[in-house]
């Protein structure tokens, strides 16, 4: 698709290897049985006491991974690509039905992008969210001059597209392959059936589209 990012390397909170030709790429795995459990049912985990000696508190703030550059878009076995949102870059953390939105940079989204806020704490866990901020705009591209716009004008469908999940119910997930990561978010995105936030699928093994 035209919106996505040429060539760039994203590492995420695994040890998988990350980069984007066109799109943002990660190391593919294959998910585990327990990846596929419903966010719901990994919520119950820290009610049991061994896993509750596992759990820790949410981090007051979480650090995105950033982009890194390579030569060209490429296929490759055992890795997945992500679209390109032209966007903020934005972390949610809900904590007990309160939102904390802020950019890379600890700037707080929470005045600005509201909706988001009202969208994310209606999430029943306690989660940390990676995602963009966009104004999803014709043909379901993003439009950043739109965004840009939005401040001012309040105009735009303003869309939070989230593609990693860094903590859920007392776990940091950072030690998870991305693959597993992303099939709990999936479920917890659909769990909160709200438009306002859209789950970033990917492809796995080609970069060159």
């Amino acid at each position: 698709p035209s919106n996505n990012k040429a060539a760039e390397t994203k590492g995420r909170r695994t040890p998988a290897k990350k980069a984007t030709p066109k799109k943002k790429a990660a190391t593919a795995k294959k998910a585990s049985p327990r990846a596929k459990k419903s966010a719901a049912g990994a919520a119950k985990k820290p009610a049991a006491k061994k896993d509750a000696e596992h759990t820790s508190r949410m981090k007051t703030y979480y650090a995105p991974m950033l982009t890194t550059l390579v030569d060209a878009p490429f296929d490759r076995e055992g890795w997945i690509f992500e679209p390109k949102w032209d966007g903020y870059r934005a972390i949610a953390a809900v904590k007990d039905g309160e939102t904390e939105l802020y950019s890379r940079n600890k700037l707080s989204f929470n005045e600005a992008y509201a909706p988001i806020v009202e969208a994310v704490e209606n999430i029943p866990h306690n989660v940390v969210l990676d995602g963009e901020i966009i104004i999803l705009g014709a043909n379901k591209k993003s439009d950043f001059q739109a965004l840009q716009n939005y401040r001012s004008t309040g105009k735009g469908k303003l869309v939070y597209q989230v593609f990693d999940l860094l903590h859920l119910d007392g776990h940091e997930l950072g030690e998870l392959p991305l693959t597993e990561r992303k099939i709990l978010l999936e479920e917890l995105v659909k769990q909160l059936d709200d438009p306002r936030v859209q789950y970033s699928a990917h492809v796995a093994g080609k970069g060159v589209q």
